[in-house]
């Protein structure tokens, strides 16, 4: 039987693997923005508070910055496609 995660949403998992690796907001700013991609902190900040999520192709450079592997991908990947099957 499979293990259920911890956590309800993407927002939750993001803010604990954030608070886990110890990457700040600014941090992932300068990380995402080094990636190529630029991401503003009020992005970032919607994104942990669950008021809005990061676009598809932002969510591979989230795994890679925040050290995400294993199990701990599929989790996210769990959470991330159970929030986007709502918001399409």
């Amino acid at each position: 039987m499979g293990q259920r995660s911890k956590y309800k949403s993407f927002h939750e998992w993001l803010r604990s693997r954030m608070n886990t690796v110890g990457v700040s907001q600014t941090e992932l700013v300068n990380a995402l923005s080094k990636s190529g991609t630029a991401v503003g902190h009020a992005s970032i900040s919607r994104w942990i508070n669950g008021k809005a999520y990061p676009p598809r192709e932002i969510f591979p450079k989230l795994l890679q910055i925040l050290a995400v592997h294993g199990k701990n991908t599929q989790v996210a990947c769990r959470l991330y496609s159970g929030m986007q099957s709502k918001v399409e």
